[in-house]
């Protein structure tokens, strides 16, 4: 009898690791955060993949905002994020798009 409780315990182990590294976090929602220097700030992730976030106190909307500085000063941009569950921590990528122009962070 001992030895049947100690395979289900086994496979309740390996079941249950396996559906843990299948699982996907839902990350939609607001997020708060506080950079290196205290500064706290909100980071929103939406369902169609698009994040918005404030930077020294300027909200930046995802779906659309203006280009400071640069090149590209006054055009518009968005900002979506591409979550890799495959990597271990999971990794969310911002992408920022200008017309034709795409930038990877």
């Amino acid at each position: 009898m001992k030895f049947h409780k100690k395979i289900v315990f086994i496979l309740v182990i390996i079941t249950s690791v396996s559906y843990s590294q299948n699982k996907k976090l839902n990350l939609v929602g607001n997020w708060n955060m506080t950079d290196y220097w205290g500064n706290k700030s909100v980071f929103i992730l939406s369902e169609d993949n698009y994040g918005s976030l404030s930077v020294n106190g300027e909200f930046i909307d995802g779906k659309n905002f203006t280009i400071h500085g640069g090149q590209n000063d006054g055009q518009k941009g968005e900002m979506k994020y591409v979550i890799n569950y495959k990597k271990t921590p999971i990794e969310l990528d911002l992408v920022t798009v200008k017309e034709n122009l795409i930038v990877r962070f």
